[in-house]
């Protein structure tokens, strides 16, 4: 009977709530299974569901935080909770919780690797298992450096990291970077090299396994194509083991005295797209699966892999977003490398803007737009740019008739200033058209921006 007497007259207090939604901002999407908690708030706490929502009730008035609880946010090393937050009685509080973004990650922990034209480093943030504390982990990659004397050098770069005693790393990739590979040494214990896409600008989170050496190990499996046909002959190793076989006629295989822990199963055969596969090998079990190849793909010219690797450097002298504004005449490597040039001269033929004169001896190149009263009716002036950085052009030989008083006003024996081989890009302008960040010299020259190979390695 007091009992009902104190509800009616609201002495015993009412409850608060929270209704919201975990969100993962690192990966996208919603928070599943994820544990939130209300501080000081008698122990309530609830379990997302797949949509990342939750519901706590029964909370006392007061200023409370909710903070959230994660298997990644333990391999991430860092809380999240929200700002203090009061409830007052009967309140029902809405509430969204999130993971920190990639960028928050990468400003915390990649603090020595600054973006480079607008490419970002990529973290890795990763356990060792088994004997773990104090394991060295090694990230390599491949740096392609391009030089005038030297040609097209390959590197191989690295970054140690030791591991702390729970196991856990963090070691960053520099900006640019797309492919790499990562080990775990401790003591005569190693892993096997495991490949890591890097995602110019993401957090990655690898685990790598660490025992004992032996070779205990064992893989069984089968290798099939792109449609689940059976692969025969097809080559299947593990390169750190040194050891490999080949599949049957059913494209079955069977690995054994293979070194325990994580491992990279590598596969090839003709006709299909070679893969590899991350394994966790063991002495009590072994490993089985299927390993799918997929089909050939195109060969790419030795021209388009280096397009590809010239491509931050482009991005990073600004070559990418000036064409991207369609201002101007513009030739990557790959453009040049299809006009089959045989000298820097023909590199130039047929560019709008410019016109090859191949009654001089070696051929000169002038701007062929309006009217220059320097060169007259035939032609305009040209400047030159290499690098960024302003040539003075030197008289041809053939060209003392021309009477030129200032050599800014000179047509251009382009091959006094480069070698075809060097040229990496090409931008033409008019004197309208001409960035602000190089110098226009005449009303009406035409300007030629070469890029060599050597100078985009230097920016890189």
């Amino acid at each position: 009977m007091v009992l009902w007497g104190a509800l009616a007259v609201g002495i015993l207090p009412q409850f608060a709530s929270v209704i919201g939604v975990a969100v993962d901002s690192l990966r996208g999407g919603p928070m599943a299974e994820a544990i939130v908690v209300v501080s000081d708030g008698g122990g309530r706490q609830a379990t997302t569901d797949a949509a990342g929502r939750f519901r706590i009730d029964s909370i006392p008035p007061g200023v409370h935080r909710v903070a959230l609880f994660h298997p990644l946010l333990d391999a991430l090393g860092f809380s999240v909770a929200s700002s203090p937050i009061s409830f007052a009685s009967g309140d029902t509080v809405r509430l969204t919780i999130a993971t920190p973004s990639a960028t928050a990650l990468l400003r915390r922990i990649c603090t020595v690797d600054t973006a480079v034209a607008g490419l970002q480093p990529t973290a890795i943030i990763g356990t060792v298992l088994g004997d773990a504390a104090g394991a060295t982990v090694t990230l390599e990659w491949k740096q392609v450096d391009a030089t005038k004397r030297q040609g097209v050098i390959e590197r191989r770069m690295s970054r140690q990291v030791t591991s702390g005693a729970d196991g856990r790393f963090r070691v960053c990739s520099p900006p640019g970077v797309t492919q790499g590979r990562l080990r775990a040494m401790r003591a005569d214990d190693a892993t096997g090299w495991q490949s890591v896409e890097l995602s110019r600008g993401g957090v990655l989170l690898p685990t790598l396994h660490l025992v004992h050496a032996s070779l205990a190990g064992r893989a069984i499996g089968q290798v099939v194509g792109p449609h689940h046909e059976k692969v025969p002959g097809a080559t299947v190793e593990v390169p750190d083991a040194d050891t490999r076989t080949t599949t049957d006629g059913n494209g079955r295989f069977v690995l054994a005295a293979l070194p325990e822990g994580t491992q990279t199963l590598a596969v090839r055969a003709a006709g299909y797209a070679p893969t590899t596969m991350v394994v966790e090998l063991a002495a009590a079990t072994p490993w089985q699966g299927v390993v799918q190849l997929g089909p050939a793909p195109p060969v790419l010219s030795t021209v388009h892999i280096l397009a590809q690797q010239l491509a931050p450097a482009y991005d990073a002298v600004g070559f990418n977003e000036r064409r991207r504004r369609g201002i101007g005449t513009f030739l990557d490597i790959e453009d040049i490398d299809r006009k089959h040039p045989l000298n820097a001269t023909d590199v130039f033929e047929s560019v709008p803007g410019l016109y090859v004169d191949h009654s001089f001896h070696p051929p000169i190149i002038m701007g062929s737009r309006g009217h220059s009263s320097v060169m007259g009716a035939s032609g305009v002036c040209v400047n030159l740019y290499v690098d960024g950085h302003r040539e003075y052009i030197e008289a041809p030989a053939d060209t003392n008739n021309m009477g030129r008083a200032e050599s800014a006003f000179l047509p251009l024996d382009i091959e006094k200033y480069i070698d075809v081989e060097d040229i990496a890009a090409v931008e033409v302008y008019n004197s309208e058209e001409l960035p602000p960040q190089f110098e226009r010299v005449g009303d009406a020259c035409q300007t030629i921006i070469i890029w060599t190979k050597g100078g985009l390695a230097e920016r890189h």
